[in-house]
């Protein structure tokens, strides 16, 4: 079990839309908004190294109603767009020059319900697609340079989400189909070249692999579940309980930690959680082993992070370091 001691810190950074596989990059996006349709809309994507300190920007037009593309980038630095409306996929170089654009296959037009999730590891990208015009979900994996490296289809018409294995020797993407008024959720696990090696009904919005690759949790805000990947068995699932919606899951050893709060509430234009509890669930059998409380602090975000060996809940500007009792 754990106890938690308060750290006073103030961070300087925003919220990063995504740091590269190995941490030592990231990205913070500053968007212009426009509520007129005859204004434009911009974004300006800048790379940061570890110590915060910015690599390079690229600044990108957004469409006025369309979604804002999104981001990643690799362990080298280089920057990756993804424009879920024009179905196009962006390389930049670390000097922030553009260095190839792709239209993903299949896509043909603008679209508002097209949805791209993505994935990196190291230097690739791996991106399902899925829109109305399609039977089936795409799964194609991109070099950091822009080199197209696989393309396979999933026989499922919808897509929740996409993550790689610590290794990237395995992908696990999750999809969903309705049949009649049954929804069905699934989670596939595949190679890198594509073969797909099992699979099991339950879906995931968001996952991570234990540090072997043999096990996944896969999660959402109202659910989580533990696969055996190898056996292709689901251990266990938790639905969320009460009102309560889950935000974040994390491994540590041979624990899963979970973040809830209470659901959110719309306060001046930002989602605002309030009374987080971290509940700590032994990894194979689910079983809660401790549950610690936070009553009535707020917060925008919150996740798990590890820094130097040490494991770190962080909400907002305040850090609490996990310990052992």
């Amino acid at each position: 079990m754990f106890r938690f001691l308060m750290i006073s810190v103030l961070l300087t950074s925003i919220v990063f839309a995504q740091q590269s596989p190995d941490g030592r990059y990231s990205v913070d996006q500053e968007r212009r908004i426009s509520h007129d349709i005859r204004d434009e809309q911009s974004v300006i994507y800048r790379v940061l190294d570890s110590d915060d300190r910015e690599v390079y920007s690229v600044t990108r037009e957004a469409t006025y109603d369309a979604a804002f593309p999104s981001v990643g980038v690799f362990n080298s630095g280089k920057l990756i767009i993804i424009d879920s409306f024009a179905g196009i996929v962006e390389f930049y170089d670390t000097t922030g020059n553009q260095m190839d654009v792709k239209t993903l296959p299949g896509v043909t037009d603008v679209e508002h319900e097209r949805k791209i999730d993505f994935a990196l590891h190291h230097n690739r990208a791996a991106c399902i697609v899925s829109e109305p015009a399609h039977a089936d979900a795409r799964l194609v994996v991109f070099s950091e340079t822009g080199e197209q490296l696989l393309l396979k289809k999933i026989d499922d018409p919808h897509t929740t989400g996409i993550a790689y294995s610590p290794d990237g020797a395995v992908l696990a993407v999750g999809t969903y189909r309705w049949i009649g008024e049954s929804l069905r959720e699934k989670s596939y696990f595949l190679t890198g070249q594509g073969e797909i090696l099992g699979s099991v009904e339950k879906g995931f919005q968001r996952g991570l692999f234990s540090d072997d690759g043999r096990y996944f949790i896969g999660y959402s805000n109202s659910y989580v579940h533990l696969i055996d990947v190898a056996d292709n068995e689901v251990l266990w699932s938790r639905e969320r309980e009460h009102d309560a919606i889950i935000i974040k899951a994390a491994w540590h050893l041979n624990e899963v930690l979970l973040l809830t709060s209470d659901k959110p509430l719309l306060y001046e234009g930002t989602w605002v959680y309030n009374n987080p509890i971290v509940m700590t669930l032994d990894a194979l059998r689910g079983e809660v082993i401790s549950e610690r409380f936070f009553p009535e602090v707020p917060f925008t975000s919150g996740y798990f992070r590890v820094d130097n060996d040490e494991l770190l809940l962080q909400l907002d500007d305040s850090v609490y370091l996990l310990e052992r009792d």
